[in-house]
């Protein structure tokens, strides 16, 4: 399940996309881009269940 603070960070993104803010804040993107990851990829592990034609790998 996604963090909370995951959520935050993401919505605090949505309000400063700009690119000095991003730069400001790389560390907590990479922190909170690990999780994100995590759950597209329990995502794609559960949709395997019911469509044997959705693939995944490791997401980079």
């Amino acid at each position: 399940m996604i963090k909370q603070t995951s959520l935050d960070f993401l919505s605090k993104l949505k309000k400063n996309n700009s690119k000095d803010w991003f730069e400001q804040n790389r560390d907590l993107y990479e922190h909170y881009k690990t999780d994100i990851l995590e759950l597209t990829e329990n995502l794609l592990t559960g949709l395997t269940q019911f469509d044997q034609t959705i693939s995944h790998g490791v997401v980079a």
